[in-house]
């Protein structure tokens, strides 16, 4: 990794986490330039891999991984990206959870791990609720 991702990702406080590793990708791609200026579909790829064989338990862990890593505190001057890569990174769960899989029981835990957020609209786990 050049010295710049790794500037980034130690600013962004990146953890050995699914969305740790995923910001550490995007991060390199974005230091890049304009050939990788669509990080998108790369969260997209990376999580419908995971997302397309999960359980319940592993929809536990990774709903569990996501909201720890929302809740780190971000470096002010890279704020503007980690909204928009945890809001791709949640659409992408929504996506798959209401589009692809349908199950009763994966819904469940989403909603059981997340209705604290329900009244806090700045929160970006409140976005599950919108």
């Amino acid at each position: 990794m050049s010295d710049d991702a790794e500037r980034c990702c130690k600013e962004l406080e990146v953890r050995q986490t699914v969305f740790g590793e995923l910001l550490e990708k995007v991060a390199v791609k974005r230091l890049l330039g304009p050939i990788y200026r669509n990080w998108e579909p790369l969260v997209y790829h990376s999580l419908s891999n995971i997302l397309r064989h999960i359980d319940a338990p592993g929809f536990d862990s990774l709903l569990s991984d996501y909201i720890t890593f929302v809740h780190q505190p971000q470096d002010k001057r890279t704020l503007s990206f980690y909204l928009e890569f945890t809001e791709v990174c949640i659409n992408t769960i929504l996506y798959w959870l209401f589009t692809r899989k349908v199950s009763s029981l994966l819904v469940q835990k989403l909603l059981e791990k997340t209705v604290s957020y329900l009244g806090a609209r700045g929160n970006q786990l409140g976005l599950i609720w919108r």
